[in-house]
């Protein structure tokens, strides 16, 4: 489910040369479904991937807060994108973390 959920992400690039939106509705339907997809996964992975007890707590602890910060970070950066540059420009930016 993890690494079918990843295949989905290249979909944020789709609307970004044209103003179809058309395209932009179904780029984001791809997008929702890979999320859909990812979040539970990776949570998943974490609690099969380490033993009870504090190693598993900071792991829980960590995804939580980059899941939190990237959050407010991709509204804030959307924002400020947004009317600066064209719209489509926000669907350039993709942070990658691992």
């Amino acid at each position: 489910m993890f690494t079918a959920g990843c295949c989905c992400s290249p979909a944020h690039r789709w609307p970004a040369p044209g103003h179809d939106p058309a395209l932009l509705v179904a780029s984001r339907v791809v997008q929702g479904m890979g999320a859909a997809l990812v979040a539970p996964a990776a949570l998943s992975l974490i609690t099969t991937g380490f033993p009870q007890g504090p190693a598993r707590n900071r792991a829980l602890g960590r995804y939580g807060a980059t899941a939190s910060i990237g959050f407010v970070a991709g509204q804030v950066l959307g924002g400020v994108l947004g009317p600066v540059h064209q719209l489509a420009s926000v669907f350039l930016v993709n942070v990658r973390s691992a």
